[in-house]
């Protein structure tokens, strides 16, 4: 059959590719339909939608039409397809492996011992296909920079098959790349891969990168501290600079008082000394009371540290935050940029 679709019914505006080929947005589409299999409508037969056999084969086709939206329709709209689409491949073998579970016979006859062998075969590539579908779904996050869900998928996988290398690895690399993870994290997954797959090119690769990033983040680390000791020993430096200047600048009290105090009691000498010359022989003179002495101070006009370096504050801040910028700038380009090679490389594996 030939059926003809509507630009809107097909890619829409958005177009697709494939390898050299490219469908320009709003073309229409000309579909080739031809039948490959009959499928009955009775439960009962060994052919019919509820059947082990179809189901796997829905799943496998499920899988790879996911598989080619994420490889020729990405980030729109290959990313939500092939998420729904390796979604429902997992979760189909996921309840057709928990049924078949439930429903295996406990005795042993001839008939049975048949069975087993095709629910067998039937239970490993639901199990195949169902592994595959769920690394992909973490392979899909990891392109999308959504390191959390990536390292969901991934976990998922690994309480079905501990030793699933892809999945050691994605958990791995999602927990290097996830601002909210730890490299402890990554290096402990990284460890399984490497146990399961030592002679791994992407393992061993991811190993390099997560000692690299290791290195550079204790390189910055105790390039901080080592700035902000030297900014507490310059701190320290002025504070001393500023009490010995303030000490030398400091008049000599004592003295002044000295001399002021000597100057009252000349005066006072002075005052008793004519009271008594001038005083007849039946006057009485009065014994001087000496007054206190007033004592001199003068208010000392001192600047805090804060103060001194308050004009200087402003452009270092704004100096120190544009280069912060700056650097997080340039280090986020290279990430991305090693990102999309690794990406590059997870699509030629699927």
């Amino acid at each position: 059959a030939v059926v003809e679709g509507h630009s809107k019914f097909a890619y829409g505006i958005s177009g697709r590719k494939h390898g050299s080929y490219r469908l320009e947005p709003n073309t229409n589409v000309t579909y080739n339909i031809s039948i490959k299999k009959v499928v009955s409508s009775n439960n009962d037969a060994a052919s019919s939608f509820e059947s082990p056999e179809f189901l796997v084969a829905r799943a496998q086709s499920k899988k790879m039409i996911g598989n080619d939206c994420y490889q020729n329709e990405w980030p729109d709209p290959g990313r939500s397809k092939a998420l729904r689409l390796y979604g429902a491949a997992s979760d189909g073998m996921i309840a057709l492996l928990a049924k078949e579970e439930e429903e295996s016979p406990s005795n042993d006859d001839d008939d049975n011992n048949n069975n087993n062998t095709t629910n067998t075969t039937t239970t490993q590539e639901a199990r195949m296909i169902m592994l595959d579908a769920l690394n992909n779904i973490a392979a899909v996050h990891l392109k999308a920079n959504a390191f959390g869900l990536a390292k969901e998928a991934a976990t998922m996988v690994l309480t079905h098959d501990p030793n699933n290398t892809k999945a050691l690895y994605r958990a791995a690399r999602a927990a290097m790349l996830d601002p909210a993870g730890t490299y402890e994290e990554s290096d402990a997954a990284l460890k399984a891969a490497e146990e399961v797959a030592p002679n791994d090119a992407q393992v061993k690769k991811l190993r390099n990168e997560l000692t690299r990033r290791k290195k550079e983040y204790k390189q910055r680390e105790k390039a901080m501290y080592s700035r902000m000791s030297k900014a507490m020993q310059t701190e320290k430096k002025a504070q001393g600079t500023t009490t010995t200047t303030e000490s030398s600048s400091t008049p000599n009290l004592g003295a002044e008082e000295e001399e002021e105090g000597s100057k009252q009691d000349n005066d006072e000498a002075t005052q008793n000394g004519n009271e008594a010359a001038t005083a007849g022989p039946n006057d009485v003179v009065t014994p001087l009371v000496r007054k206190p002495r007033r004592r001199v101070e003068k208010a000392i006009p001192t600047k805090s540290i804060f103060e001194r370096i308050q004009p200087y504050l402003i452009p270092l801040t704004t100096t120190i935050v544009l280069g912060t910028l700056s650097l997080i700038m340039f280090l986020d380009q290279i990430e991305k940029a090693q990102q999309q090679m690794m990406m590059n490389k997870e699509e030629e594996e699927l």
